[in-house]
C-alpha cells in the first residue's frame, strides 16, 4: 500500500474516532430537567419510553427484519432471532437521518462473532466504493450496501450457512461504527 493511501485511511479512522469521543462526552449533557430518569428502580414514577420498552422485550423469531438507522450510531434492534426453517432471511435497512453516506453511512453485515474485528478492519481498507466490505471474504455471510440519509436497501440471504448454536453478530462496517452498532443474531430451528 502506498504511504499516501495509508495516511488517508489513518486520517479517516482518526477523524471518526474523534467524532465518537466527542459524541460520547456530550451524550450525558442536558439542560432539560424534565427529561425522564431511567433506572432499575421499582419506583412507579419511573417510566420507560415506548422505544425502550420495545427494546427490552426478547426478540421474536422471524424471516424478515425492518432495521432503522439514522444520524447516530445505533440500530433500532439490539438482537435478532432467525428461524433456520425460513430458508431465506430478508433485511430491509432504512436510514431515517439526513447525513450523506460518506459522512454517516450505515450498512448491515453478518458474520461469526469471532470474525467481527478482522472483517471490520478489512472493510476500512477496501473503502466506501466497496461499501467497507471485502466481498471476497467468505467469512462474511451477508451484507447490505452503505446508505445515507433518506435511503433504503434490502437483501435476502439463505439460512443454509447458519447453524443453531453458533455465535453470529450483525454490525455496521462504516469506519468506527462496528464498536457500537452491533448485536447478536441467534438461530433457532
Amino acid at each position: 500500500m502506498k504511504k499516501s493511501a495509508h495516511f488517508g485511511i489513518t486520517a479517516i479512522f482518526i477523524f471518526h474516532l474523534s467524532c465518537l469521543v466527542a459524541l460520547a462526552s456530550l451524550s450525558g449533557c442536558s439542560d432539560d430537567l424534565s427529561a425522564p430518569i431511567i433506572s432499575n428502580s421499582s419506583d412507579p414514577r419511573v417510566e420507560l419510553s415506548e422505544t425502550e420498552q420495545v427494546n427490552q422485550d426478547p426478540p421474536s423469531a422471524s424471516c424478515s427484519f425492518d432495521i432503522i438507522v439514522g444520524d447516530y450510531l445505533k440500530f433500532n434492534v439490539n438482537e435478532m432471532l432467525v428461524q433456520k426453517s425460513c430458508g431465506s432471511v430478508s433485511i430491509n435497512l432504512k436510514h431515517e437521518g439526513n447525513l450523506a453516506a460518506k459522512m454517516m453511512g450505515h450498512n448491515w453485515v453478518l458474520t461469526r462473532t469471532s470474525d467481527v474485528t478482522e472483517i471490520a478492519a478489512d472493510g476500512i481498507s477496501v473503502g466506501l466504493s466497496n461499501n467497507y466490505v471485502n466481498t471476497e471474504d467468505n467469512r462474511i455471510l451477508a451484507w447490505t450496501k452503505i446508505i445515507g440519509g433518506g435511503e433504503e436497501t434490502s437483501i435476502s440471504f439463505s439460512t443454509e450457512k447458519l447453524m443453531v448454536g453458533d455465535e453470529y453478530t450483525f454490525f455496521c462496517s462504516f469506519p468506527g461504527h462496528s464498536f457500537g452498532m452491533r448485536g447478536p443474531l441467534y438461530v433457532e430451528i
